[in-house]
């Protein structure tokens, strides 16, 4: 990446900070597992570190008082400046990771976006409507809208970038990333974002349509239970790596012109493992789980899977300090507040549509066994056949695009 433009080590991911994002995104996972667990049949779950932190920089950039200082401390940030900058340099590499001319098969596409209540509008310009009093105290200064929102997070042009070069089909289908009900007139304040992704596996890493299903293979749930599902295989060569109680396997993306993309599968070696691996990964995170070695394998075998998830983030992050956010004095900045409106209500969701199948993978944001095991040979195994959890990562970046696990793949 062009450390000139875009530099993602002004962003936040200097080293060290790489660990420290993937530690709050599997921290995110795990609260999310954490709710999954207590319904009567759990469901697969994924949500987008990438596109949750994009929103919330959004917002602390227009917020002020005790509102920001929450947040500046929720985002480990010093200043609102601090925040400024890091959401400038996040969307110059966005920008260019985004780019996606000479690509064929290979897309990325982002848009941000707010809505607001008529009777709260977005400040348009530096001087306030003067007929309508307000809580603005600087009224000379930039403004949210034109300064912040349009020049920085440039929302109509992603909107060309995001349905630029799509089929009818991936048209039709983003239109599925909202939650239903999402923007209803009691709200006054909707912040969103939607992500597009879609990746063809290396054609050193293709996986063989013709062996998917060639027996069955069952795959075992966290309650005990075990369901027939297809199973992709390989003979070819896969980075990987062996961790105490967990296993780490690697397959990248046709590289592109801008960005290089892999996913990556985390299988605890216990059918029951996955709690244990999340909470490994939320509090021990190390940078080396991305440090793997190609090895061939003896048998490979994981799921085709195809679902979505959408959940409320700010209830999932509060356990983890983020702010009520319900002064309207401290929301002066971005929008007009009305006197007489002492509280502010804001939503912030997400949903998340992810397929893996032989081909690679599309994905999308608006997050006991019946038989013995055989002895280990010298070659690898890496059978997902029991819950896991996954992650679609840029390379060059450090950034986390998507990440989730697969409780059940026949869901």
């Amino acid at each position: 990446m062009d450390k000139k433009k875009g530099s993602w080590e002004s962003s936040g991911c200097e080293k060290g900070g790489i660990s420290r994002l993937f530690a709050n995104s599997a921290h995110m996972a795990k609260e999310l597992f954490s709710v999954e667990e207590k319904n009567d049949r759990p469901r697969n779950f994924a949500l987008s570190p990438l596109s949750i932190d994009l929103v919330l920089h959004m917002l602390a950039a227009g917020l002020k008082g005790n509102t920001l200082e929450q947040m500046l401390k929720f985002l480990e940030s010093e200043s609102r400046d601090e925040i400024l900058s890091k959401s400038r340099n996040m969307m110059d590499v966005l920008d260019t990771l985004s780019s996606n001319e000479g690509e064929n098969d290979n897309v990325l596409c982002m848009v941000n976006g707010i809505w607001v209540d008529e009777h709260c509008p977005l400040i348009e310009s530096s001087q306030p409507d003067e007929s309508e009093p307000s809580y603005m105290e600087q009224p000379n200064e930039p403004s949210y809208m034109d300064q912040i929102l349009i020049k920085i997070f440039k929302p109509l042009e992603w909107w060309t970038k995001l349905t630029h070069g799509l089929t009818m089909h991936q048209k039709d289908s983003l239109k599925t990333l909202f939650p239903t009900g999402c923007l209803i007139k009691s709200q006054d304040f909707f912040l969103a974002n939607a992500l597009y992704f879609k990746g063809m596996w290396d054609s050193e890493h293709i996986f063989d349509e013709a062996l998917t299903d060639s027996d069955e293979r069952y795959f075992y749930t966290l309650d005990g239970e075990k369901v027939s599902a297809s199973f992709m295989t390989s003979v070819q060569k896969y980075h990987y790596r062996s961790f105490d109680t967990f296993k780490v396997l690697k397959i990248p993306y046709q590289k592109r012109v801008h960005g290089k993309f892999s996913m990556y599968f985390f299988l605890p070696d216990s059918q029951y493992g996955l709690p244990n691996l999340l909470e490994e990964l939320s509090g021990h995170p190390q940078e080396d789980y991305f440090d793997l070695e190609e090895v061939k394998f003896e048998e490979l075998w994981i799921p085709k899977f195809d679902f979505s998830y959408n959940f409320d983030v700010a209830a999932t992050l509060k356990k983890n300090g983020f702010p009520s956010m319900e002064d309207s004095k401290d929301f002066s900045k971005m929008v007009k507040i009305r006197r007489g409106v002492p509280n502010f209500s804001t939503n912030m969701f997400q949903k998340v549509v992810i397929k893996v199948d032989e081909k690679g993978t599309e994905a999308a944001t608006v997050t006991d066994f019946d038989f013995p095991r055989s002895a280990r040979s010298k070659l690898m195994n890496f059978v997902a056949d029991h819950p896991f959890m996954f992650m679609i990562k840029e390379e060059n970046s450090g950034l986390i695009f998507f990440m989730g696990s697969v409780l059940n793949p026949s869901l």
